[in-house]
């Protein structure tokens, strides 16, 4: 994350408002305008980034020993735990010490 020159985040403290739509539609323009995008989908228990770019059949693969993020398009690569669950309704129940594990793992 140090290598990252800048950083967007979009939150709320509610469920259901659009974080997720509205980080998409803005990483997507940020990429048409030829930056360098990455797309760091940190919803553990609802993912839907993958659903929202038509993804959901994209894996991440592994390069030497770390993970590598979905190449959306030449400027926009995305990263989400959706790409490790079999399908969207497959539940993940984790606590807070392995989401922040995951969440460090994947930022690496």
């Amino acid at each position: 994350m140090e290598n990252i020159k800048r950083k967007i985040l979009v939150m709320s403290g509610k469920g259901g408002v659009g974080k997720s739509t509205v980080a998409t539609n803005f990483a997507i323009w940020l990429s048409l305008q030829g930056k360098q995008t990455g797309l760091l989908d940190i919803d553990i228990h609802g993912p839907s980034v993958p659903k929202l770019l038509n993804l959901e059949s994209q894996t991440i693969q592994g390069k030497d020993d770390q993970i590598e993020p979905v190449q959306y398009s030449n400027n926009l690569r995305i990263m989400s735990i959706g790409f490790l669950l079999p399908d969207d309704s497959s539940p993940v129940i984790w606590r807070g010490p392995m989401k922040h594990s995951m969440i460090n793992q994947f930022s690496n």
